[in-house]
């Protein structure tokens, strides 16, 4: 039995040699190789200490006598391949230490570490190789014009043994040769892309550029053609939609009471024409799909008091001031006219208050108001009245009264508030009732809107009331002309409180009414307006931008600039605060009348003179004046 298995060893040997084409490692012929095997397999079947499948330690199982000195054996490595020379018995066997990157075996079994071979012994490694996969995908851009290839290429590390001289001990080196190709070629990409459905504008010279030479990277494989812009409405305003403001040059005599001039129509001229939009060119997707272009953005022209429109021009109706506001894509036309007073306004006439602009010939008198939504000329005096212009303000003389240009900003935001607060807590509510009438379960309560309303009202929103009659009493006060849907919705409002006969279409459209009139506050903002007045006394005037005061000055006022300040005259008396620049010929008194000056970021200049214990402030810098000083300028940095 123990015969038959030698034999079976000695024959799955040489099937081994045949089948690898083995060549020895030493000078001596195939033959003589294979008949060394044998022996040796034989030989090793003799000794029942040695075991088939554990390798054998050569210096102790073939122990030469004691006067025997053994040459020491030889291992190297050339071109991938190791070499031995060495016999057991008659050398001291050589070593092989294995190493990262190569699996090293000895009469096929594998090696961990260091094995004492001979050049009877099987030996070959198996040099590792580390693959990187290929990956191509592709992508097409959202508007389905443009298709992308992107490209990881397939990376292959080789390991190689290091060439090493004949040793006795020698530990395996090895390098790595990396290799990056494109596995593909361009009839597999033609199919990735059909793949994807792609038809249209595919980029062969890319593809074939890429071929070439391949690189990882994203790659335009395919385009489309875009559709051509649509052209939008445009609507061409022929007026100046601002105050002219005439310049001067620094020779001239700058006339306070006619710096600006008031765009103004007569009844039939043009104001504005609309220019309605085009549709682009469609274009084709890569798919071959049709692109369609973008809709152009339509514009809607209304007419407001005293404007008609036809077809897609705007006339005037009357004389005026044309006016245009931008809600959204409307655009709404309106003249404000002149309100012309003749004469004083006083207890006789009461408060005037006008959307448009407003001429006084003659004074306004103690206790009275005046509102103009525009701009308001008083050819008089105003004596302890309150005048207050969403634009300008021109006023000959000033006495114990307030005088505001540009309107009360925060009255303003805070109709913005009420507004913006109001639409919020009604879209809420909407949603809830939404939520309950969607529900199957709920059907009974379909046709109780008004209840579900009232009930969601009481138990959450229950500031909803209060700001309906807050938007009320704004939109009834506010002197400003206002689109049509605003007093819509003025109108719905009234019909609505409490709710009565509500439909989810009408709070709907209460809902979208409410957004009209809320970006309409929204864009009233601050407007940029002037006070030019001759001269004030115990006065208070304010203007979102410029305060001219004339060659008569003023005296224990306090005026708020926007912007600049310029005072012809004197400054005796009150503070002055102004955003930008201030400019006095004279400020305070000999006898030390408190004056203040303050510049938050410009300069003050004094053209004349300026009186101890006037205090000027410019920036962070404080200054109070000890002694009366003659033309001045102050500024943040230094003084002059």
């Amino acid at each position: 039995m123990a015969s038959e298995k030698i034999l079976s060893k000695i024959i799955d040997q040489i099937l081994k040699k045949n089948h690898n084409g083995e060549k020895n490692n030493d000078q001596f012929t195939e033959e003589n190789n294979l008949y060394q095997e044998i022996d040796r397999i034989l030989s090793s079947d003799k000794d029942s200490k040695m075991s088939a499948h554990v390798m054998t330690d050569y210096n102790t199982c073939f122990k030469p006598s004691e006067h025997t000195q053994l040459l020491p054996g030889k291992v190297w490595i050339k071109d991938n391949e190791i070499y031995v020379e060495g016999l057991p018995g008659i050398n001291v066997l050589p070593c092989i230490i294995p190493t990262k990157g190569v699996d090293l075996f000895v009469n096929h079994q594998r090696v961990n570490g260091k094995t004492a071979v001979s050049e009877h012994d099987y030996i070959y490694v198996d040099l590792h190789v580390k693959k990187k996969p290929f990956h191509l995908t592709i992508d097409i851009s959202k508007d389905g014009l443009i298709a992308y290839m992107s490209v990881q290429l397939q990376v292959e590390t080789r390991y190689k043994l290091i060439d090493q001289p004949p040793k006795q001990h020698i530990e395996l080196k090895t390098t790595t040769t990396t290799k990056k190709y494109c596995p593909v070629g361009m009839d597999e990409i033609l199919t990735r892309i059909e793949d994807a459905g792609i038809k249209y504008g595919v980029d062969y010279p890319a593809i074939q550029q890429f071929l070439a030479n391949p690189r990882d990277g994203k790659y335009i494989i395919a385009s489309g053609v875009p559709p051509t812009d649509s052209k939008d409405d445009v609507v061409d305003v022929l007026f100046h939609e601002k105050v002219i403001k005439h310049q001067y040059s620094n020779n001239e005599k700058i006339d306070f009471f006619n710096q600006k001039s008031i765009p103004s129509v007569d009844a039939g001229n043009l104001l504005a024409v609309k220019r309605e939009g085009k549709v682009g060119q469609p274009g084709i997707s890569v798919f071959g799909d049709i692109v369609l272009p973008k809709e152009p953005k339509k514009l809607v022209v209304r007419a407001g008091k005293g404007v008609r429109v036809e077809g897609n021009m705007v006339f005037a109706n009357m004389s005026g001031r044309p006016m245009v506001k931008r809600i959204g894509q409307v655009r709404l036309f309106y003249v404000e006219p002149y309100l012309r007073h003749y004469g004083d306004i006083d207890l006789s006439t009461g408060n005037q208050n006008f959307r448009g602009n407003i001429e006084v010939y003659g004074d306004v008198c103690n206790g009275v108001s005046v509102r103009a939504g525009g701009n308001i000329q008083i050819m008089g005096s105003v004596n302890r009245a309150k005048v207050m212009a969403m634009e300008s303000v021109l006023v000959d003389k000033c006495i114990g009264s307030i005088v505001q240009a540009g309107g009360d900003s925060h009255y303003i935001g805070n109709c913005y508030i009420t507004l913006k607060n109001l639409h919020a807590d009604l879209k809420s509510l909407s949603t809830l009732v939404g939520v309950i009438l969607d529900n199957p379960k709920l059907s009974e309560f379909k046709n109780q809107l008004p209840q579900i309303v009232l009930l969601l009202m009481e138990k959450k929103f229950n500031r909803i009331p209060k700001l309906l009659k807050e938007t009320v009493h704004i939109l009834e006060i506010t002197p400003v002309d206002m689109p049509s849907e605003i007093k819509v919705l003025l109108e719905m409002i009234k019909e609505q409180i409490p709710p009565r006969n509500l439909t989810k279409h009408k709070l709907q459209l209460l809902i979208d009414y409410v957004e009209l009139a809320k970006d309409f506050f929204a864009q009233l903002g601050d407007v940029p307006a002037d006070v030019e007045v001759g001269h004030a006394f115990n006065s208070v005037i304010a203007a979102t931008n410029d305060v001219y005061v004339s060659s008569q000055g003023c005296f224990n006022t306090n005026i708020t600039a926007g912007r600049n300040v310029f005072i012809g005259g004197v400054m005796r008396g009150g503070k002055v605060y102004a955003k930008g620049s201030i400019t006095v010929e004279e400020a305070g008194s000999e006898i030390g009348t408190k004056t203040i000056l303050h510049s938050e970021s410009a300069e003050i200049k004094i053209l004349k003179k300026i009186y101890d214990g006037v205090v000027v402030i410019v920036g962070e810098r404080r200054i109070e004046i000890t002694n009366t000083m003659g033309p001045t300028e102050f500024r943040n940095e230094m003084e002059k």
